[in-house]
């Protein structure tokens, strides 16, 4: 399986403890919006999630979100802290980037959550397989300015073999 297919975002799909926390964290936030304004949410109420965050300023095009916030387990996961990076800088080490940054669109573009898990494919064939929900934010309420996220990943935890069955014990980690 190389990754969950695009399509409605559907929160039963959320395998991860910690992101179906983060969903419901975001959710509660909305109230009676299509998604909260980063005012809304305080990392703070959240503490034991910090180190899998992300978050992101969003712009007119995919390459030029960038990353405002990148969690220490992130920064694990991916070997490399992506603070102050863009998607663009980083698309050039990645081989399925156009695959894994859909998401950050698809987040953007809608004003809906997304969800993927699989992983992503550098050319040096280091492989990272994680999942990660996006949820948009939006400051008026229409158009989404920024993207809160987690992320998970996965190096062998037996709890979850069906889903990963080839891989070594499992950190948690904020991403892409």
């Amino acid at each position: 399986m190389e990754a969950t297919a695009p399509g409605p975002f559907d929160p039963a799909q959320v395998i991860e403890p910690e992101l179906s926390e983060l969903f419901g964290y975001w959710r509660e936030r909305c109230v009676d919006r299509r998604c909260p304004a980063r005012q809304d949410v305080d990392p703070l109420d959240i503490p034991h999630l910090l180190a899998n965050l992300i978050l992101l300023d969003t712009a007119e095009s995919l390459e030029g979100f960038r990353y405002r916030v990148f969690g220490t387990e992130v920064c694990r996961g991916f070997g490399n802290d992506r603070t102050g990076a863009t998607l663009g800088e980083l698309a050039a080490g990645v081989e399925n980037h156009e695959f894994v940054f859909a998401g950050y669109w698809r987040a953007f573009e809608l004003a809906q959550p997304d969800y993927f898990h699989g992983r992503t494919v550098s050319f040096s064939r280091d492989y990272k397989r994680y999942s990660r929900l996006l949820l948009p934010l939006s400051g008026d309420g229409e158009r989404v300015d920024m993207i809160l996220g987690g992320m998970v990943f996965f190096q062998g935890d037996p709890l979850r073999a069906s889903v990963w069955p080839d891989q070594a014990p499992r950190t948690s980690a904020s991403a892409t």
